[in-house]
This record gives structure tokens, sequence and C-alpha cells, in this order.
């Protein structure tokens, strides 16, 4: 039983992150032993489907250790595929194209997932840095347990020749049989809710979904580095932490400054959104503080931002900047979604938010590639009007002749005392470089089709 007067040992500040809230799913291997360790394991294949969510991954043998046993290793691959792949024997079998084992022998094992449970909405991933702790909540538990779909290929295969063994011998004339037409009845929306949640129901639609092949990224790749650095994003806003407020500070921050009550109010609600004074902006965690700066700012060096801060840690600095930064030429810039938040709209146009953040990425990419940028070409690779295009453009650059260029040099130095953070970043556009190339390739296939359409009159 609980004492009142129980000292208090620790107080960790809890903070919910949502990043990888729609995408978090945890994965459970209950049949592995503590001696197999599926991290430094390899990964051959890795397969979903959406619909019925299944999750399939092939994790790779090790043929040549002395505990494998080669003959068994072939007698499976044989009895999977009827031959070996590597055989100039082939079957041409039309309903297995694909053989199970490429290389002749059993080199692989599958892992097919279950649904764990069904209502994972009461359960998050805990992620404690530097007496901090970040929750993220999971979409789905599930449990990966061996799958041995090579034992059915082998007796559908022994029924098939039986089969076909049986129709050769006859005398070629099919007997005659009864068929009884059944016609479906219209169901009523309960009937057919019960009816999809039956096990035979998501038993065919799982049968029938296909396969559909996704990338894999060791825990050690730089990729899983970076969407790692998700679960440590925190989804706080521009407040002060009052919980660990006095009376006094609460109330000052409640009570505006002397100096600012006295300014006109219209004046001072334009301004409200716009600056935040140093003394409040230090009360503010270490991520809103450093969102603070980036917002105001726009373009700001390291260096600026380690004197702007309460925070003397250089490690977690730079880790909770990378929760809220986007690394650009050496300086740090706001991330495009937090500038643009999802439900918000443009003040002049009106235009979504979303659709705001994919045109400031756009401009984040050709200038993490090139020092100039045009604003008639940003406008008509994003479609987007031409003020809201000059703001984005805004965001970041400034307007030298006829072009538009960052507002801050690169900083060289920065860049070479942390290699690892200019990878990072590389990485993470060229995962995007394919959508930004598509979007490049439709704009100007349109335009060229409009053209021709005109010479054509």
């Amino acid at each position: 039983m609980e004492d009142d007067g129980d000292e208090i040992i620790e107080t960790i500040p809890v903070f919910l992150s949502k990043s990888l809230a729609n995408n978090l799913h945890v994965l459970q291997f209950p049949v592995v032993n503590q001696q197999s360790n599926f991290d430094k394991s390899q990964v051959v294949n890795s397969c979903v489907k959406p619909l019925t969510q299944q999750i399939k991954i092939d994790f790779a043998l090790n043929t040549a250790s002395k505990n494998y046993d080669a003959f068994k290793g072939d007698q499976l691959a044989i009895a999977a595929d009827g031959r070996k792949s590597g055989s100039n024997n082939r079957d041409k079998n039309k309903n297995d194209p694909k053989p199970t084992f490429r290389s002749g022998r059993m080199d692989k094992q599958s892992y097919l997932s279950s649904v764990s449970m069904q209502n994972v909405e009461r359960f998050c991933v805990g992620v404690i840095r530097d007496g901090e702790m970040y929750l993220t909540p999971i979409k789905g538990i599930y449990q990966m347990r061996p799958s041995f779909s090579y034992f059915d290929k082998q007796d559908k295969r022994a029924k098939a020749d039986k089969k076909a063994e049986d129709g050769d011998g006859g005398d070629g004339e099919e007997e005659m049989k009864q068929v009884t037409v059944k016609f479906a009845r219209n169901e009523s929306e309960k009937v057919k809710k019960a009816r999809e949640k039956s096990y035979n129901y998501i038993s065919r639609m799982g049968a029938e979904e296909p396969w559909c092949e996704t990338m894999w990224y060791p825990a050690s790749s730089e990729m899983a580095s970076m969407e790692s650095q998700k679960l440590l994003q925190s989804s706080s806003n521009f407040t002060p932490d009052v919980l660990n407020m006095d009376s006094k500070s609460y109330v000052d921050q409640l009570i505006s400054d002397s100096s600012e009550t006295k300014k006109d109010p219209s004046e001072a609600l334009a301004e409200l959104n716009k600056v935040i004074s140093n003394r409040k902006a230090k009360s503010l965690p270490l991520a809103d503080q450093i969102k603070t700066i980036l917002l105001n700012a726009k373009v700001v060096p390291f260096s600026l931002i380690q004197s702007r801060v309460t925070e003397t840690n250089t490690d977690k600095l730079l880790r909770v900047l990378q929760t809220v930064g986007t690394l650009l030429r050496g300086n740090w810039v706001l991330q495009s979604e937090l500038l643009y938040p999802e439900n918000s709209v443009s003040s002049i146009n009106g235009v979504p938010g979303q659709l705001m953040t994919r045109a400031r990425e756009y401009v984040l990419y050709k200038f993490s590639h090139q020092t100039q940028i045009n604003r008639a070409e940003i406008q008509q690779r994003t479609q987007l009007p031409a003020e809201e295009a000059k703001e984005v453009i805004a965001s970041v650059g400034k307007l030298t002749g006829k072009v538009w260029e960052l507002l801050k040099p690169i900083d060289r130095d920065f860049e070479k005392k942390y290699p690892e953070l200019v990878q990072r970043q590389q990485l993470y556009w060229n995962a995007k470089a394919e959508g930004f190339y598509e979007m490049e390739m439709n704009k100007e296939s349109k335009r060229v089709r409009k053209r021709s359409h005109r010479e054509s009159k």
C-alpha cells in the first residue's frame, strides 16, 4: 500500500511521439530461444499482405555450417520443388513456376505472422534516453512462427500426379454427374459483417490476396537508424512545462510583461505567433526551444543554436535537433511538417498543409543539390500559386537578382565535424528522390503535350 510520505527517487519527463504512430508494428518470435539472434541473421526476402495484415520473412540458413545436414536439405528442396533448381531436368509445371529454394537446397527458413491481439490501442513502445521517456502508440502486434508450406506443395504434387495417373487409365469418357445450382440470398448488413469475421472467410481472403514484396533494412543500416530516431521525436507544442513550475512562475507565464501590455492590441496579436522572448523561450522544453529558434531565424548554424538553448550536452542537443530540424548544407531548418501542419491551410489562397509540406520538401531537396533555384520552375513543378511558391522558397532562401539563394552560406566546418549526420540526411533525400523525379517528369510531359497541341492547330 502506497504511503503519501514516500520519497520520490527520480522524476522522468514523459513525451508522446506520434511520428510512427500509424506504422509501428511489433513482431514477436515466441518459438525462438535466447541463443538465436535474428538481429545478425540475413533476410533474403520479406513480404506483406496489406488487406489481411500478414507478414512473411525469409531468414537465410548457413548451409556451410557443420551443424547443417546437407543431405536432408537436398531432400526437402526436392520434396518442395520436385527437382533441384540448378539441374537441367526441370519440371514444366505451370502451376508452380517459382521454386521455393532456388539453390536446390533448403537455404532459408520462412516465418509467417499471426495476429497476437486485436485491441492494441492501450499499448505503446517506450524508449528512455538521457533521463527522458518517449512513448509511441503501436499499430499492431504480430507473432512470427515457422512456416512449412513446402510440405503442402509436396502433398499437392502427389495428389496431382495420382489424379493424372487415374485419368490416363480411364476410357477417356467422363461420367455424367448431377449438379446443384445455388443462388446467394440478399444479406443484411449485420449478417454480412458476421460472415466477414468468420474463420473461413478470413482464410479464403488471405489465400486469394497476393504477397507484396517489401524492402528490408537491417538494424545496423542508416535507414533503420533514421526511422528509429522518430521514436524520440516529441509531439509537444509551444507550451511551457507547467508541471515543473512553482506558483509564481506559472502566474508569470499567464500574465504578459508590462512592456507587452502597452502595445496596441492588433499589433500585439500580429506579433503573438512570431516572436517569443528569450526568457519565455528558455522555459520551454528543449525541442520547443529549438523549434522557436528555427521558426524565427529560418536557416540557423549549429553554433548559434548552441548559444541560444539551455542544454549544454552536445550529443543530446544534436539528437533532439534531428527530431525537429532538417540539415541543409551544414545549417539547420525547421522540418516542413512542423512548419505546415497537416490540418492547416496557407494564409493567402488556402492551400492545404500537405501540399505546402511537399512543395517545401522539394525546395529543400533542390537546395541540397544546387546553390540557386528559380521560382518559376518551383511553381511549375509543385503546381502552387505564385504567392505560396514564393512563401515556401522564402522560408529558406533570399532573392538575389532573378534567382533564389540560401539565406546562409554553407557551413563546411559542421559538415566536416559531423559527416555521419550529412550522410544520414543524404540517405533521406535519396529515399525521396524517386518521388520528386516522377513529379518533375509528370509536369514536363504535361507541358510538352500542351505545346504540341497548340502547334497542331
